[in-house]
Parts: structure tokens; C-alpha cells; sequence
């Protein structure tokens, strides 16, 4: 409610009974006099936010109130009443006080902002964490590793880890008492932004009264934005998982999403969750666009603050691919605002640029050390003086380039010449037994017992994309032991998400690296190696439908 400088007539629309201390706190040293008409004794009585006097010290609902300030000010009405707060353990009367006024803010913070409270709820605080775990215990909840637990009209809170995080903990209450819902996939990254979206809006309150304590909600997003340039993620599909690892992409995600539809949208999200409706339908109708439009505008506004993907192929003269050397290129800005990038691999290399002009020095890596092969020149060749080098533009779209060497690397050095090299063919279907196209498939060395230093940093061997008829072929080092890994495909044949592995038992395996064993292992010993058959299942499978559905719509092939 605005108040103008001077008198104001207005009416308590707060929770009723709340105190006058508390409800008058929040215009702090401009607040004059409250006063109220009562009639009982003919005359205004004036309310006050010492609790000592004999002064009114409740505010009911619905009465008039004349209140005079000594600036204009903002007053928030939607103040709950008092909480009950118990403390076990030694805690002294001057930490009571700060709890006491850090509970007060964060309720009356969050009650104001999405217009609720977890009402009859009693807060414990304990002194220490040995404490923490004895009263959650004997009060019936199991002790939890951590600072905080939640439930039904309770909030345990070891006073050792802070305040700090108080209002993270009380946020977590605040979902439980709204409503719960069903898992959501993958939309549930929105509710996991919401609760750092809200960490950085409380933080932000906080200034007024330690200005040099918290930042500004702008400049955290800042930081969530350097962040994420020094660490690009996949440009392709970002956010379509349950909860991505990067903080930083669900963060900027409901930022971008509230500067559009509001700072409540990820509150009506939720509320249409806990309503049952469909995770699609809860976000169109609080954030007004479609989850297509979303990913798309979404994606681009990544992909500015990351750099466009550039990649590169590596041809002999004939125009073949060569797959068997490990290329580096480096990007050397010429103008414009990019850094110096590096990029490499066996069948060619890939960088995120930000928007600028480059040169692009080419070198072979063999036996661990680095022989320049020359400067791209720009129509398609190399040349080995820089001031002829070509100038390469990254203006906010996909770039790529191929380069033809005049000479191979193994021309170049001794130390580049091949080792012989194994076959490792194999075919992956669907759940119905029939091919699957565009899929990435690697062959991945694992045993780093066998690898030299500078094998281990890169112990990738060779990757293809699965043809019409499902059928791959590696190209790997002969005398080494191999996962056989399967991505799904994303636009233009790139590596999408890791789906599973090959398994000499099941078929397939999904899961992450970590999880495989004796059965995934591929041996290499002299001779090639046929017969591989990698069975998806259904889920993976549906994955990669998805992102060939993506390709397809956005008129980009999504294999080869």
C-alpha cells in the first residue's frame, strides 16, 4: 500500500491480530504516529511498535487506521502473525533477537510476495548440530544430514550453519505448504530455478539493511552469465531435462522467463502443477508462449552469451575425411570481442565463438607433441604464412569449415605416422528390433593404465553416425580395450546426450560412465571386431526421437 508523505487514511488488510510492532516495522524511522479511532473511549489511540507501553499492540482486520509518514513510502499489509519460535541449547539473548528479526523478515517477505504463510507453524532452533540431530529425533522426524528440516507445521534450523540460509529453508516449507504435485519431466528445471530465483530476490531485500552485504538481484544475474561464458554448455536443447547440472542455465532460464511474463510466473507454474494440469499446458498458460517458442528464443539468447558453435572437418587432397589424426585449432580474434579459443579431435574440432572476425591456426598432435600444420586460408586450404591466413566471421550463426591439407600429417613428421588400425563394426535398433539412424556412436579407450600422459587427457578414439540401415563403423587402435558409447544425434550430426553403452550380456546399458562393467568392455587384439548389436531401450530410444523431431523442425538434417 503507498503511502504519501504526511496523513494517510487507510484500512489494516493484514492478518488479523498482528502485532503493531511488527506490522509498523517496515516503515521504519519514517513513520510519525499510527493512530486509531476507538470507541469505546471517544478518542484516537496511538499505536506503537514498542510492545513495553500500554498502546494498542494489535492491528485488527478491517479497521481504519490514520497514519502519518515523513516520506512517501511503500507499506506491505501482508505481515502474518507472530511465529512461535523455541530454542534449545545455549543460545544468548542478543542471537534471540537477530533470530527473532530474521524469522519476521523472511515470513513477512515471502507472505508479501506470494501472498501466503505457513500459519501455526513453530520454528526450532537449535545451538549446534549434535542438538539439531537430538531434537529433530526426539520430536518424531528422522535426523537429516544438513542445517534444516521441514514438515507438517514444523521447522527444525541448526543456528551453527548461519542464517544465512534461513530463508532457503523456510522457501522449501513454503513449497510443501502450497501444494505438492506429480514429477514433472523434463519441466521440473523451472520449480528448481524458481527456488534460486527466489534465493537472489530475498537477498536483494537485504540490501537496505546491509548495503555492503548482498548484492543486487542484477548482479547476480551477471555473475550467472559470466559464469556461463567461461563455461559453455550444449547450445542444442539446454534445458530439456529434469533438472540440468548447471545452475547457471536454470537461473537465467526463469530470468528470462519472469522479464517476460512477470516476477509471479513461476508461483502460477506451480499452482497449475499442484492443479493437475500437464507440465506443457502449466507453462504456456503462465508464461504465454509455447515450450517450442521457449526453447528456440531461449537457445539463442544462450547461445549469444556462450559464442556460436563453429566446427571444422579435415580432408586430403582427394577431398576424403581423415579420422585418424588428433587436429588442433586455435582461433585467434582479429576484431570484435572474442578471446583466443582452442578446439580439437580426431575428426575435426569445435569451438563456441562470440561474435568476431578470427584466424585459425592449424597443428597435428602425435606422440604427445604438437607440429604446426598452418593457417586456414580462408577458401578451403591452408598456407603457411600468416599474413595470407583467411579471416573466418562469427555473426551470431552456426559456422563451419573444411580443410584440405596439401600434405598429410604423416608427411609432416615420423612421429605422425599411423599405427595400424582395427575395425570395430556393429549395428543399433530400436525396441522392435528394427535400425536406428543418426545416432553417434565412439568408441572409447578407458583403460588409462595402458595410456601415455598425453593419451589420457584425450582417450577418445573415433566416432561415426549410425546410417539408414542402423550400421556403424570405428576405426580405433589395435591392443586396447574399448566402450562402445551411444549418444543421440543432434542437429548436423553432432553429440547429443549420452544414452547408454554396448553390453555383451543385456545388449545395452544406460547410465553414465561410472556405471559400467566387465560386460561393457570391447577388447581389442589384432583383428577386427563384428557382430556388435546394441538393442535401445524404450526410453532412450524416445530421447533420440525427440531430438530428430527437433532437427526435422527446425530444417536442419539431424544426422549426417
Amino acid at each position: 500500500m503507498l503511502l504519501h508523505e504526511g496523513w494517510n487514511l487507510v484500512a489494516w488488510m493484514g492478518f488479523d491480530g498482528v502485532t503493531a510492532e511488527h506490522a509498523l516495522a517496515a516503515l521504519g524511522s519514517d513513520l510519525s504516529v499510527a493512530l486509531s479511532w476507538d470507541r469505546a473511549t471517544g478518542r484516537f489511540l496511538q499505536y506503537s511498535a514498542d510492545p513495553g507501553t500500554d498502546a494498542p499492540s494489535r492491528l485488527q482486520r478491517g479497521h481504519p487506521l490514520w497514519v502519518s509518514v515523513a516520506a512517501e513510502r511503500d507499506w506491505p499489509q501482508a505481515v502474518p502473525l507472530e511465529p512461535e519460535m523455541v530454542f534449545h541449547g545455549d543460545v544468548s539473548e542478543a542471537r534471540h533477537a537477530d533470530v527473532r528479526a530474521r524469522v519476521y523478515h523472511v515470513v513477512a517477505h515471502y507472505a508479501e510476495r506470494l501472498g501466503t504463510y505457513r500459519s501455526a507453524t513453530t520454528f526450532h532452533f537449535t545451538a549446534n548440530g549434535t542438538l539439531f540431530a537430538e531434537v529433530t529425533r526426539l520430536l518424531g522426524r528422522v535426523s537429516p544430514r544438513g542445517c534444516r528440516q521441514h514438515g507438517e507445521g514444523v521447522v527444525f534450523f541448526d543456528l551453527s550453519c548461519g542464517l544465512d540460509t534461513f530463508h532457503w529453508a523456510y522457501f522449501q516449507g513454503l513449497l510443501i505448504h502450497m501444494g505438492t504435485m506429480k514429477s514433472q519431466e523434463p519441466g521440473g528445471w523451472v520449480l528448481a530455478g524458481w527456488q534460486w530465483y527466489e534465493d537472489l530476490l530475498y537477498r536483494d531485500s537485504l540490501r537496505a539493511e546491509f548495503p555492503t552485504s548482498y548484492r543486487s538481484y542484477e548482479a547476480a544475474i551477471e555473475e550467472h552469465r559470466e559464469r556461463l561464458s567461461q563455461e559453455p554448455p550444449p547450445v542444442e536443447q539446454p534445458l530439456r531435462q529434469w533438472v540440468p547440472q548447471s545452475v547457471d542455465l536454470r537461473m537465467l532460464g526463469v530470468d528470462w522467463l519472469v522479464r517476460r511474463a512477470g516476477t509471479h510466473s513461476p508461483y502460477e507454474y506451480h499452482q497449475a502443477l499442484v492443479r493437475g494440469e500437464r507440465w506443457e499446458d502449466a507453462f504456456t498458460d503462465a508464461f504465454g508462449l509455447t515450450l517450442e517458442a521457449f526453447y528456440d528464443q531461449f537457445e539463442a539468447s544462450v547461445a549469444s552469451i556462450v559464442g556460436w558453435p563453429v566446427t571444422g572437418s579435415f580432408l586430403n587432397r582427394d577431398g576424403e575425411e581423415l579420422r585418424a589424426w588428433r587436429f588442433e585449432a586455435t582461433a585467434q580474434p582479429v576484431a570484435g570481442a572474442g578471446d583466443r579459443e582452442n578446439g580439437d579431435g580426431i575428426r575435426g574440432f569445435s569451438m563456441y565463438l562470440h561474435p568476431g572476425t578470427y584466424e585459425f591456426e592449424i597443428d597435428v598432435r602425435c606422440e604427445g607433441q604438437t607440429f604446426p600444420l598452418g593457417w586456414y586460408d580462408g577458401e578451403g586450404g591452408l598456407t603457411t604464412d600468416r599474413a595470407q591466413a583467411g579471416h573466418v566471421v562469427v555473426d551470431g550463426s552456426d559456422v563451419s569449415i573444411d580443410v584440405k591439407l596439401s600434405r598429410l600429417p604423416s608427411e609432416v613428421s615420423p612421429l605422425c605416422e599411423l599405427a595400424p588400425r582395427i575395425t570395430i563394426e556393429g549395428m543399433v535398433t530400436d525396441p522392435d528390433d528394427q535400425p536406428v539412424p543418426d545416432l553417434y556412436v565412439r568408441g572409447f579407450r578407458f583403460n588409462y593404465f595402458t595410456l601415455s600422459a598425453d593419451e589420457r587427457k584425450k582417450p577418445a578414439e573415433d566416432a561415426t553416425v549410425t546410417g539408414d540401415d542402423g550400421r556403424f563403423t570405428l576405426s580405433v587402435l589395435d591392443e586396447y580395450t574399448y566402450w562402445i558409447l551411444v549418444n543421440s544425434a543432434t542437429c548436423e550430426g553432432g553429440r547429443g546426450k549420452l544414452l547408454g553403452a554396448y553390453d555383451s550380456v543385456t545388449g545395452f546399458t544406460h547410465g553414465g560412465t561410472n556405471r559400467y562393467g566387465e560386460s561393457t568392455h570391447v577388447v581389442v587384439q589384432g583383428e577386427d571386431v563384428t557382430g556388435i548389436h546394441v538393442p535401445l531401450a524404450a526410453r532412450e530410444y524416445d530421447i533420440h526421437l525427440q531430438d530428430r523431431q527437433r532437427c526435422s523442425s527446425s530444417g536442419q538434417p539431424p544426422g549426417r
